[in-house]
Formats: C-alpha cells, structure tokens, sequence
C-alpha cells in the first residue's frame, strides 16, 4: 500500500483551484463595478463642463444682443422665451433662454407719525422700483442634453 504521508504533494488540489478562481472572479468583478461607475461620473463631468460652457457662451450672446437693441432705443418690453440648439460638435445639447421683466416688491414701511413722510417716501420708492422694474431683466439660460 502507498503511504499517503510520503507522497511527495506538488500542485494544488481541484478544489483549492476552484475556490481561487471564484475569489479572483469576485473581485474583478467588484473592479469593473467600479470602473464602470467611474467612467460614468467621468462623462457625467465632461458634459457638465460642457453645458456650462455652453450657457455662458448663449448668455453672452444675449448680453450682446439686448446691447445691440438698446443702441437702437430697443428693449425688451415683454416676457419672451425661445428654444435653440447649437453646431456640430455639440448637436446633441439644445438650450432654452427666457428673458423676463423684474418686478420689485415696494417694501411697507409703518409707524405712528409717519404717515405723511412715509406717503412721500413711499410714492418716491414706487416711482423708483418702477424705473428699475423697466430697466432690469432676468436672463434665465438653461442647457439640455
């Protein structure tokens, strides 16, 4: 009979090979998890970048144009919102500019004794938030993709 003990043992079991196989499957799997999460957040960042570089070139074309209108004594008296998209490279991002009057609350002031300076104050501060209220817009630039 072989004496077991005296068998000289070189290699490794079947099992002590499967069982390695399993935990190197575990983690590369574990890897590619990740590495595939990390690529997304990796694209997910280019095409932020990309987008707000995008809004600041539409919200400058905007600027430009609201100057170009007020040189001509033109200035945008109504709300006003329009759709866009933009050239190669960059066919698959489209934008959404809104141009909108600003309306300023007339803070309420009050007090004993105030009434008739607080009635001058106050018709002064309506004539002025009404001045600004014609003279502001708000630019709203949003980037799609």
């Amino acid at each position: 009979m072989l004496n077991l003990r005296k068998l000289n043992r070189k290699g490794f079991s079947l099992l002590e090979v499967l069982v390695a196989v399993a935990i190197m499957a575990s983690a590369f799997t574990i890897l590619l998890t990740g590495q595939g999460a990390s690529f997304l957040a990796s694209e997910r960042g280019e095409m932020l970048t990309m987008a707000t570089n995008l809004a600041r070139q539409k919200m400058t074309e905007l600027e430009m144009e609201i100057e170009a209108d007020l040189a001509k004594n033109k200035f945008p008296s109504e709300d006003e919102e329009k759709n866009g998209s933009f050239a190669e490279p960059f066919e698959n991002f489209r934008c959404v500019t809104t141009v909108k009057k600003v309306e300023i609350p007339l803070a309420q002031g009050g007090g004993e004794g105030e009434e008739e300076q607080g009635g001058m104050i106050g018709s002064y501060m309506q004539t002025v938030m009404e001045q600004i209220s014609e003279s502001v817009r708000e630019l709203q630039v949003q980037i799609l993709w």
